[in-house]
């Protein structure tokens, strides 16, 4: 009769009227709730979270962790990027055409295997690693199935497919062995850890001394993190604080609780509870009620520091406790 019906239950005409109107109005409200969540995330991360931030207002930024928690400070946006993401992956298969649904997943994939390798924007360089090779391995899949759409099956498609199940079972490897390590490395950390001691200096006041303690230390046989030798990217400063360190040793020039940096390593090391030594140098002066309420005017800007969950009241309780 060359009237439409659905593929799943051909007794429902396409018509818009009785049952395939209400299918389809229930459909649009379903659709709709992903793209409101989408629009909210969006809102949050763009509009809201900068303004949080320079505020530093901790307890909504802790409030979007689920968000941004995975990302290095400055690559927050890559969440909306991956929610998109996903919400087109799962269009992509109801699409008429199959075809078009596989240059779209395709098109998809290319693109987050370009930004994930452009901009790293994982905190984990490990993560990061791991989602281009997980992208370029579904890319293959897909590239080598697109050969075989509406074909029959000969010997050489067998041969296509068996390459795309290699190429998945080298992802699912690939995904257990670096559980595998991570959970390796957890119980390794917490029965030693990397570093016996982490360095916290002004550069310029007190950068020599901190090389000559380095040097000290190291023919004693202790392992020693001074950041010009050992940091790579600024956004694992405070993670290998927490997670490499076993004491925190704060060489105490006059000016090392003005550095908002040093005062975040302090307050990192106060709120897990690694142990803290103050080796206190000519004319430093521990912090007193009146330097704690005068911080913010003379550190500055500290709303970078916010992105790592650092509130003031955790700035003024490590002051309080370093005394």
């Amino acid at each position: 009769n060359e009237a439409f019906t659905m593929r799943t239950s051909i007794q429902v005409l396409c018509n818009f009227r009785n049952d395939h109107l209400s299918l389809s109005l229930v459909a649009s409200f379903l659709t709709l709730l992903p793209l409101v969540f989408l629009s909210l995330c969006a809102w949050l991360v763009v509009k809201e979270l900068p303004k949080r931030m320079h505020r530093m207002d901790v307890k909504f930024i802790r409030s979007c962790s689920f968000l941004i928690s995975r990302f290095r400070p400055g690559s927050e946006k890559f969440s909306i990027f991956l929610l998109a993401r996903n919400a087109i992956l799962a269009i992509a298969p109801v699409l008429p055409s199959t075809e078009a649904g596989c240059l779209l997943i395709f098109a998809v994939l290319g693109t987050n295997l370009c930004l994930a390798a452009m901009f790293q924007p994982w905190l984990s360089p490990l993560a990061t690693y791991l989602d281009v090779l997980t992208n370029f391995g579904f890319l293959v899949i897909i590239l080598n199935g697109a050969f075989f759409l509406e074909r029959k099956q000969t010997s050489n498609d067998r041969s296509g497919m068996i390459v795309c199940s290699l190429v998945l079972c080298c992802i699912l490897l690939a995904l257990v062995n670096l559980s595998i390590f991570t959970l390796a490395e957890h119980w390794f950390r917490k029965r030693r850890k990397r570093y016996d001691f982490f360095l916290s200096h002004h550069k310029q006041s007190s950068g020599s001394v901190a090389r000559m303690m380095k040097l000290e230390l190291q023919q004693r046989g202790l392992a020693v993190f001074l950041d010009t030798d050992d940091l790579s990217s600024l956004s694992d400063l405070f993670g290998t604080l927490t997670q490499n360190v076993e004491a925190l040793v704060v060489i105490a020039s006059p000016k090392v609780l003005t550095r908002k940096w040093c005062l975040g390593e302090i307050v990192t090391a106060n709120l897990h509870n690694v142990n803290t030594v103050v080796v206190a140098l000519p004319n430093f002066h521990f912090p007193d009620a009146m330097f704690v309420d005068a911080l913010e005017n003379v550190v500055g800007e500290m709303d970078e520091l916010a992105a790592y969950g650092l509130a003031q009241a955790d700035f003024r309780e490590a002051l309080v406790k370093l005394r």
